[in-house]
């Protein structure tokens, strides 16, 4: 099932969060995006349809991290990037120009799910969650590095 923005609003109202023009702006970006993103490129997305300055995109930013509606994601070595949190994608990620591209893989998936389950039987860690992110030269950037 999808998350939708009125999901998310519903939330913040219920845990006694007031939904901002600049707030309401992310959760729109983060779901009409779907990938991962920096804050410059939420900045560039809301400058089409919102005037949002680059100090409240890094509050807002925050204040969803502590709400775990976002999470970091690992894609970009240069800067941090965030998805929506429950949105578990596999990433490929070119070097130079940083083209990220989901993988789909369910062996991968249950590799993964088998290793957090053996983790979390030896009782030393709980609530585990896994991100994989790969990292390469996409087509386009290789036709340039030859």
């Amino acid at each position: 099932m999808k998350t939708t923005l009125s999901t998310f609003i519903d939330r913040l109202k219920a845990d006694g969060h007031r939904i901002t023009d600049a707030r309401l702006a992310l959760l729109e970006v983060f779901l009409k995006e779907d990938r991962p993103l920096s804050v410059p490129e939420i900045q560039q997305l809301l400058k089409k349809r919102h005037a949002v300055n680059k100090t409240t995109v890094y509050r807002e930013v925050e204040f969803l991290l502590r709400e775990n509606i976002i999470v970091t994601t690992n894609v970009d070595e240069k800067r941090g990037t965030y998805e929506l949190a429950g949105t578990h994608h596999h990433h490929i990620v070119c070097k130079e120009c940083s083209t990220t591209e989901e993988i789909h893989s369910k062996q991968l998936e249950a590799i993964l799910q088998q290793l957090e389950k053996t983790v979390a039987g030896r009782g030393q860690f709980a609530n585990i969650r896994h991100t994989v992110e790969l990292f390469g030269l996409c087509v386009s950037c290789q036709r340039h590095a030859v």
